[in-house]
């Protein structure tokens, strides 16, 4: 879905799930070697 490079700060992405399927779905975030994963439900 999305794989990028984002500058230091604060940032906001906004993420066009039209095309998903609806289920849960799990999003990973990595800083340097950090990680956080967190599950998202999409109801359509």
């Amino acid at each position: 879905m999305l794989e990028k490079q984002i500058p230091k700060g604060s940032e906001e992405i906004t993420v066009d799930v039209r095309s998903l399927h609806s289920g849960l779905y799990f999003v990973r975030l990595t800083v340097g070697n950090k990680s956080v994963t967190k599950k998202i439900i999409i109801q359509k």
